[in-house]
């Protein structure tokens, strides 16, 4: 989990920042984890498929839960301590039982493993965007500085870019 940094005269919440996405891509990589074993197991008698409620554990992740919140006062409480993502598996309904009692379908845990892959790369994508804007906002605006030394110096910032390179 980030943390707050500080810089001199600056603050930075990186938890405020980038919200519950550093927590979507750790349930996001537990999954995809969960979701291997139950096809490595497709062929397992006996084996249960199983899942993790995504929209939940990004609920716990937020501290959005449902119900009243619970203190924990003591290091020995029911989940003290316990990481965001710490979520139970569920099982996975059978859309067509066997014989075995093996309950995964390989069909529908290929199609969840390439949709649970194409939302990480999303949240990926997305963070990259958030620490892009970051360090933007930090370093400064590049056209901006170059307009305050063009006045300084008393030059003219031409109206079109070809024009500034003498094209």
């Amino acid at each position: 989990m980030l943390t707050t940094h500080w810089i001199p005269g600056m603050a930075i919440n990186f938890n405020a920042a980038l919200g519950v996405h550093e927590q979507a891509l750790l349930v996001r990589e537990r999954r995809a984890g969960v979701l291997a074993a139950n096809l490595a197991n497709a062929d397992t008698p006996h084996f249960q498929a199983r899942d993790l409620d995504f929209q939940a554990l990004i609920r716990q992740a937020a501290g959005e839960q449902d119900g009243p919140r619970l203190r924990a006062t003591q290091a020995r409480h029911i989940g003290a301590g316990a990481p965001a993502i710490a979520g139970d598996l569920l099982y996975r309904t059978p859309m067509q039982p066997t014989l075995d009692g093996n309950t995964v379908d390989a069909d529908i845990e290929m199609a969840q493993f390439a949709r649970n892959s194409l939302d990480f790369q999303a949240s990926l994508t997305f963070l990259q965007g958030k620490f892009r804007g970051l360090r933007s906002a930090l370093k400064g605006n590049d056209v901006h500085q170059r307009d305050l030394r063009c006045r300084r110096i008393g030059d003219e910032r031409p109206e079109h870019p070809a024009e500034h390179r003498g094209e």
